[in-house]
């Protein structure tokens, strides 16, 4: 049996999770998701190297496949909640660029 399955120890409800945690998910979806995107595409074209505009400046990186791997996992993983489950975590997410990656 998996410690996370019917275990709600420890877990916060998502209508309780505080305000400051949404400021940290609108500061990963300003900057981090962006760059996640851009690999996972330069990966899937087999490019060697991505770049986009962050903060009126330009970032340039190598295609990293893990990173594209780490997105296809959370992709995965939320694809397995149920259709309710989505919803709320899409809803929650609206607005933070986080939810650009989970459809």
């Amino acid at each position: 049996m998996s410690y996370f399955n019917n275990n709600e120890s420890g877990w916060n409800k998502l209508d309780e999770l505080p305000d400051t945690l949404k400021e940290i998910f609108k500061e990963v979806g300003r900057v981090y998701i962006p760059c996640l995107i851009a690999n996972n595409n330069a990966y899937k074209n087999n490019k060697d190297t991505w770049e986009l505009k962050l903060d009126n400046s330009m970032w340039k990186q190598k295609t990293f496949p893990y990173q594209s791997k780490c997105l296809s996992w959370i992709k995965y993983e939320f694809n397995q909640l149920k259709t309710r489950d989505k919803d709320k975590l899409k809803e929650y997410l609206s607005g933070t660029g986080c939810e650009l990656i989970l459809d």
